[in-house]
């Protein structure tokens, strides 16, 4: 898996998640396959670790990938703290959380209930929007438990508001929006071979 956004060192916080997941020295350049490729194909309790951020995000990609990562480990406080306190989720079905509070406490209801399918995505985009806001463009995919291949039902673009504060980027808005390309089937197909590519790498 490889950004489209420019790779830059990777901050303390999510080196530090990164290490943990697959114990595995980060790299100079962004290193999105030991984030996502290796746990998805690590035991259970490897990947579902919990691992606290130690730092402040210092870049609106490293925010995506650390909300992705606390996804992958069922972390609802970890994901929920990326956000501002007044931060929007937009989910996959249209639901609605506003706010840190609900954000932690409608994922600790997801994760109580049911093992997730993990995350694996690629950045189409970072750009800057305005002084201290950036809009990260992003699409996804999801490999349900015991499985190696994605189920492609589920396909997404990710929208992501950032906004830099005193404690680093944290989430303004997260959007999802399903991958459906109605009446467009070759474009389905063509981000599923996209995907699908990620797993291959």
């Amino acid at each position: 898996m490889r950004m489209s956004a420019g790779a830059a060192g990777v901050p303390d916080a999510v080196a530090v998640v990164i290490a943990a997941a697959t114990s595995a020295a980060p790299s100079a350049a962004w290193p999105t396959l030991m984030l996502f490729r290796y746990p998805e194909r690590a035991p259970l309790s490897t990947r579902r670790e919990r691992v606290t951020l130690v730092a402040g995000v210092d870049r609106p990609e490293a925010l995506y990938w650390a909300l992705l990562e606390r996804w992958n480990a069922s972390d609802a406080s970890g994901f929920g703290a990326l956000f501002e306190d007044d931060g929007h989720t937009i989910g996959f079905d249209g639901s609605e959380l506003h706010g840190r509070a609900e954000i932690e406490r409608g994922l600790a209801e997801i994760f109580a209930d049911h093992e997730t399918a993990t995350y694996v995505a690629k950045i189409r985009s970072v750009r800057s929007v305005a002084d201290d806001v950036a809009l990260v463009r992003a699409v996804v995919g999801m490999v349900p438990p015991g499985k190696s291949e994605l189920n492609t039902d589920v396909n997404a673009i990710q929208t992501l508001l950032a906004r830099r504060g005193g404690g680093g980027w944290r989430i303004a808005l997260l959007q999802n929006t399903p991958a459906q390309y109605h009446g467009r089937p070759e474009a389905a197909a063509a981000l599923t071979a996209e995907l699908r590519a990620l797993l291959e790498k």
